[in-house]
């Protein structure tokens, strides 16, 4: 039934597409999570946000059959997925990442055009000749939401957010009273980003195992704390999330935190933590957030 639903999915996305082309709308097809049927998730989400702040729509190449043209790379761990894409496709990065550290998933006999991509973790994995790999800048699209969507005179409502990763969030929910008691809020990655922003900039700080929620954060200047939330009466209770992407984020800053043990048993002794941000640290984010910005203006009136 499952496989049936999808393919209807796919038949009427590929009539929008096609709606689209004739009504001369402007589009750009991007490859990013977002299995059809399924819940969609905070950081993918994101890329929706940030296309139709630039007046386009954006369609998923992953619902698009026999496709032949530009596909972009933005905001995700989808660097990995680039052999996947036929060679008919001109593929142009700009602001993806790997998964996980595994080089030759990104090898492609028509090499990408690598504008901007996470870190240097994967810049590294490309395996670019020096004078390629010198043009490549680095840097999260997530970085200039803050930019695209000011939050202006907010008040901090909530001492704390807790935003997991989705494969965490049921798991973690069980635990929403006692968060709540403790003058927090659980952020369910599944919301809406604009809703999921305007939570976050009315927090004191932000707790996540999300990446996003940790570059969002950091894009609005909030501190925040790269988080795995364990169970001391199960640690094995909540899957644990890889840290390559996290790594390469934060090389990006010459960073490298170490992921802080958020123990919901104990939630009172885990907020004694506090995030540790310096006034430098968000300097720098703001420096690249918005030469981001500037970079992905041009780069989007042309592609």
């Amino acid at each position: 039934m499952k496989k049936k639903l999808r393919n209807i999915f796919i038949e009427l996305y590929t009539i929008y597409f096609k709606i689209l082309k004739l009504l001369n709308i402007d589009y750009v097809v991007s490859y990013y999570y977002s299995p059809p049927l399924r819940k969609k998730n905070f950081g993918d989400n994101l890329n929706h946000l940030v296309i139709r702040f630039f007046n386009r729509r954006i369609i998923n190449y992953s619902y698009l059959k026999n496709y032949s043209g530009k596909v972009v790379f933005l905001i995700g761990s989808t660097l990995n997925s680039i052999k996947d894409i036929p060679l008919r496709n001109d593929i142009f990065v700009f602001g993806s990442g790997n998964h996980y550290n595994f080089p030759n998933e990104n090898h492609r006999p028509i090499n990408p055009n690598y504008i901007c991509v996470r870190g240097l973790l994967s810049k590294d994995n490309l395996k670019l000749s020096n004078e390629v790999n010198s043009k490549i800048k680095l840097g999260d699209l997530g970085l200039i939401l803050s930019i695209i969507f000011p939050q202006k005179n907010i008040n901090k409502v909530y001492n704390y957010s807790i935003l997991p990763h989705f494969s965490q969030y049921k798991t973690i929910k069980r635990y929403k009273p006692i968060i709540k008691k403790t003058g927090g809020i659980l952020v369910s990655p599944h919301w809406p980003p604009i809703k999921i922003i305007k939570i976050l900039t009315k927090s004191k700080q932000v707790f996540s195992s999300s990446l996003h929620g940790l570059i969002v954060s950091d894009s609005y200047n909030i501190p925040n704390t790269w988080t795995n939330f364990v169970i001391s009466s199960n640690k094995n209770l909540i899957r644990q999330i890889d840290s390559f992407k996290f790594y390469d984020y934060y090389s990006t800053f010459n960073n490298s935190p170490k992921p802080y043990l958020f123990d919901l048993e104990n939630i009172n002794q885990s907020l004694s933590m506090k995030s540790q941000q310096s006034n430098y640290y968000f300097e720098q984010i703001n420096n690249i957030k918005f030469n981001l910005y500037n970079d992905f203006k041009n780069f989007i009136k042309n592609i």
